[in-house]
């Protein structure tokens, strides 16, 4: 049987089905080998500038999470309330999201957290930025999509903070919140969106706008 090849995410290495990086101006070279690997897309030219983000903006960002049964064990051990932060070392369930997390996904960009109710979807919630939190550091705002669970969205901003767990420091996309301080901190307020890329399209537009500094993060 011919195998079915794998793409990369544009910021992972080459695979034995697709060699370089698409670009304007540029080619592609296909080959094909029935017995081995199958299709091969080798790209060269052009600008890797104007490489298109392979984001499938139809993957609830809520996916990863709901496909690895820790909502389901968190809920059996009387949790209400829990937090994944994309950052965080020695996190022992941030790994098992990150192997859900699919190629074309928008959460392989940016940091991310996961927090609120594992059995309430409309108080549930997912904060994504295109900002590398590790670099910007604490207590800087930075441009956010608010996921809610339920399928709504939003576009507001958030102040990273400094965590530490088990003896060390990261940088998470918000401080610890609660239910209370997601609507007093006006989250799931404003313009709502019903889909991701109608927030996404309305985040670029608020980093180009106001938060410049941040433009080269953006989705290419």
């Amino acid at each position: 049987m011919t195998p079915v090849p794998v793409f990369p995410y544009k910021s992972e290495p080459n695979t034995e089905n697709w060699i370089g990086v698409p670009g304007a101006g540029g080619k592609c070279e296909i080959s094909y080998n029935p017995r081995t690997v199958g299709i091969v897309f080798t790209w060269s030219g052009g600008s890797a500038a104007d490489t298109v983000t392979r984001v499938d903006f139809k993957i609830s960002p809520h996916d990863a999470l709901n496909s690895t049964g820790i909502l389901g064990e968190l809920k059996k051990s009387g949790n209400t309330w829990f937090e994944i932060d994309s950052t965080c070392p020695n996190s022992t369930m941030l790994p098992v999201v990150k192997a859900m997390i699919t190629n074309n996904s928008l959460l392989h960009y940016g940091t991310y957290g996961y927090f609120g109710s594992p059995s309430k979807e409309s108080s549930r919630y997912l904060f994504w930025t295109s900002v590398d939190t590790s670099k910007v550091g604490a207590g800087k705002t930075v441009p956010i999509i608010v996921s809610r669970a339920d399928g709504s969205y939003y576009v507001h901003t958030s102040t990273t903070a400094s965590r530490t767990n088990k003896g060390k420091t990261y940088v998470t996309i918000s401080d610890h919140l609660s239910q209370s301080s997601v609507k007093d901190g006006g989250y799931i307020s404003g313009a709502k969106y019903d889909t991701l890329a109608e927030a996404y399209s309305a985040y670029e537009k608020l980093v180009k706008e106001s938060y410049s500094d941040y433009k080269e993060t953006l989705l290419k």
